[in-house]
């Protein structure tokens, strides 16, 4: 429970990895029954252009908001990212909006 920037690797969570996981929060994005996480796809491309895959490890309702989703993702393990991260997440055909995340 930290803010940015963040770093890829932390010594102090709960994952053998010691990569950091970020939580994005989302509007519409219940998977139907027939889907698992990989139906969601949030992917991040740095300042050089280079295009990352941020593995989904959970999609949880917020508890006492039931139209708003937290989404968990893992970091990459490219020790050459640094910078700001512009990130977006595509389920059934539609992308998110844009964020940014700071990585140092």
């Amino acid at each position: 429970m930290t803010v940015e920037p963040f770093p890829l690797l932390t010594p102090n969570n709960f994952s053998p990895d010691q990569r950091t996981r970020i939580a994005l929060f989302a509007m519409n994005v219940g998977l139907l029954q027939s889907e698992t996480l990989s139906a969601i796809n949030v992917s991040g491309v740095d300042t050089r252009s280079v295009t990352y895959n941020l593995p989904v490890e959970s999609l949880t309702i917020v508890p006492g908001f039931d139209w708003l989703y937290n989404v968990i993702v893992r970091l990459p393990d490219d020790t050459t990212l640094k910078g700001d991260v512009a990130i977006t997440l595509t389920l059934r055909g539609q992308t998110s909006n844009t964020v940014f995340v700071s990585i140092h």
